[in-house]
């Protein structure tokens, strides 16, 4: 009869430790997973805030005063202790993440994370409103600086800061496990955090990312397509010297991108002429394809003022195609009157050239999709190189 007990006794120790190592382990493998989640989100926001595309969509979409001075080249310095709430998007602009507005009345809802890494809408970053199916979320910001000594004035193209403050609040019931976890993690629930100037407040799984105001993305793309190119009609139509109204039909260019209005026009007069809208540097680059016309040559010239900016070259022997490049930096002084072209030329014509083909020996056949004949892109660059 002892052993019996002594057995039993041994048996229900045995299952309790057992037991007890099993919620250990499943408490050990959800703290695992939120941790981990919190890395994943972080790396995500990082990777979205110094992505190009995603970076000048976030300028351009959103709105304020900021916002504005960003788009058009300067920006007056933004107090940290007066953040600007941030809407993020993504490369192609769709909306990436609609974080939690500052604190007014320290009770909100949201949409957020859960701890899996899964959206969810049901975030409450109230004390003690929190849940656990949803206890993520964060505040996206963005501030401004000159430096020491300038705050108030306007400053060429200062530091910018964007935090993606991150925000736990799950529920607070006594069988909330993830409510264990909160000493892991800054509790960043009261309206001091919405600074984002001090780094003290930057918490581990906060994504912080700094940019300057001129690394917006301030650009352009213009191209011609084949069905805009004028077509050749025998042989010699591809000259020695430089051309341009063969080679582009009087509505040649087509404005495939200007989120910023830089290109005032294209196609002026008729003939294939660009006029910038805003004064300043400019870098850019233009690409042409040729077949078989031997060397041929494209330049950007600026027609009101007779002069070359720059001139790319390359070579297409007989039945080869290939393509000339040029990459230059210059400036704007007048933009409104200054007119600009592509030119080009080539040494030879294709071998028997039919009407119906296009300059520089390419052939409408082969290029019956759409297909950029001529690409141009510009971007506007600092006041001074």
């Amino acid at each position: 009869m002892i052993q019996a007990l002594v057995g039993s006794f041994v048996a229900s120790i045995v299952a309790l430790g057992v037991s007890t190592m099993l919620v250990n382990s499943k408490i050990q493998t959800r703290k695992i997973q939120l941790l981990n989640t919190l890395s994943e989100q972080k790396s995500r926001f990082e990777f979205l805030l110094r992505d190009q595309a995603a970076f000048s969509n976030i300028v351009n979409n959103n709105t304020g005063t900021l916002f504005t001075q960003l788009k058009a080249g300067s920006a007056t310095e933004v107090a940290y202790t007066s953040p600007v709430k941030v809407k993020l998007f993504d490369s192609v602009g769709n909306t990436a993440y609609e974080g939690l507005d500052l604190f007014t009345s320290g009770i909100f809802t949201a949409s957020g994370t859960t701890e899996k890494g899964n959206p969810c809408t049901t975030f409450n970053g109230g004390a003690g409103l929190g849940n656990d199916d949803c206890p993520i979320s964060y505040r996206i910001l963005i501030g401004a600086e000159c430096g020491p000594g300038t705050t108030g004035t306007n400053c060429r193209d200062p530091q910018l800061k964007i935090v993606a403050r991150m925000i736990y609040n799950p529920s607070t019931a006594s069988y909330s496990q993830l409510d264990k976890f909160r000493n892991l993690l800054p509790l960043e629930n009261t309206a001091i955090f919405d600074s984002v100037a001090d780094s003290i407040h930057d918490g581990k799984y906060d994504a912080v990312v700094k940019r300057t105001a001129s690394s917006i993305g301030r650009n352009f793309q213009l191209s011609v397509a084949h069905t805009n190119m004028a077509a050749g009609s025998g042989p010699g139509t591809c000259n020695s010297f430089w051309e341009t109204h063969k080679r582009l039909v009087s509505a040649g260019w087509t404005i495939d991108y200007d989120p910023h209005s830089l290109v005032a026009s294209v196609n002026t007069g008729g003939n294939g002429r660009i006029v910038f809208s805003e004064g300043g540097y400019y870098s850019c680059t233009i690409s042409a394809p040729a077949f078989g016309v031997n060397g041929f040559s494209i330049k950007l010239y600026d027609v009101t003022n007779a002069r070359d900016i720059a001139i790319g070259s390359s070579v297409a022997p007989q039945w080869v195609e290939s393509t000339a490049r040029l990459e230059t930096s210059f400036n704007v002084t007048n933009p409104s009157t200054t007119v600009f072209s592509v030119y080009f030329r080539c040494d030879a014509h294709t071998p028997d050239p039919v009407a119906g083909e296009y300059e520089l020996g390419m052939s409408r056949a082969p290029y019956n999709i759409p297909f950029p004949m001529v690409l141009m892109t510009c971007s506007k660059v600092d006041n001074a190189f």
